[in-house]
């Protein structure tokens, strides 16, 4: 059973920025800047209640403006469900259909989309201190690095997801993620 179009763009950008699949589908188009080239989640939708904030490269973009066009131009969220509400929980299901798609010859979780960006920016040669703060993991080191070092590592991030961008698109059959 085929997924909807705005479905198969939340998936594409789990894919593209790495981030979460309940922060992608809940994406709400004010956590954009005008530009749209940062989405800063508010500590109140993140999984480990930190702030986060995630550079939004070229194919991110594409991916998040075709998403806010298919929807009404009022909604709150940019993968617009009914309702006011946002497509996170259809998103579970269209992951579960996915995982029973015949010729898939291994199991699917949405999750692996994550996996599969960490694990490609590290191909890249990106640290694995850059790839936590791209994903957004709590940091574990010592208490007081963690609590005097403040610095999100916005620039680390960018270049992170502009050299996984890269991978992943010379890889992308067709180079246009949304079709």
């Amino acid at each position: 059973m085929p997924i909807s179009p705005l479905m198969a763009m939340g998936m594409q950008l789990l894919l593209v920025t790495g981030q979460r699949p309940g922060e992608v589908f809940g994406m709400r188009r004010a956590d954009l800047d005008e530009a749209k080239t940062w989405w800063t989640m508010p500590r109140t939708l993140t999984k480990n209640a930190n702030a986060h904030r995630v550079p939004i490269t070229k194919t991110a973009k594409t991916l998040i403006e075709a998403a806010i066009a298919a929807g009404p131009e009022d909604h709150p969220y940019v993968f617009a469900g009914d309702k006011g509400a946002s497509i996170a929980i259809r998103a579970k299901k269209a992951a579960a259909q996915l995982a029973t798609w015949p010729n898939l010859k291994f199991t699917f979780h949405r999750h692996d989309l994550r996996r599969t960006a960490a694990t490609g920016m590290a191909e890249a040669g990106i640290s694995r201190e850059t790839i936590s703060k791209v994903l957004n993991h709590v940091d574990r080191g010592p208490r007081a690095t963690r609590v005097y070092d403040v610095y999100d590592g916005a620039a680390e991030k960018q270049t992170a997801l502009e050299a996984w961008e890269r991978r992943l698109l010379a890889s992308w059959p067709s180079r246009t993620p949304t079709t």
